[in-house]
């Protein structure tokens, strides 16, 4: 099921670079999305997406990373 979230909502909190350009702000939004879909689990999220674990960091901020569940 697709995320009803706008990626400008969703992301704008994230890095300046993100929402000043707009492909950068849907792989944002895909990285956050994915991220909420794993419970938060930042290795998990890198795997399926193809990237690395500080790409993922970079992209969910401080914000997401206070708020996680804790296991």
């Amino acid at each position: 099921e697709p995320d009803p979230t706008p990626a400008a909502d969703c992301c704008a909190d994230c890095c300046a670079n993100c929402r000043t350009r707009p492909l950068e702000s849907e792989r944002c939004h895909r990285i956050r999305t994915l991220y909420r879909a794993t419970s938060g689990n930042v290795s998990e999220t890198a795997r399926r997406l193809g990237l690395s674990r500080t790409t993922v960091y970079r992209h969910i901020g401080d914000a997401e990373t206070a708020t996680k569940p804790a296991p």
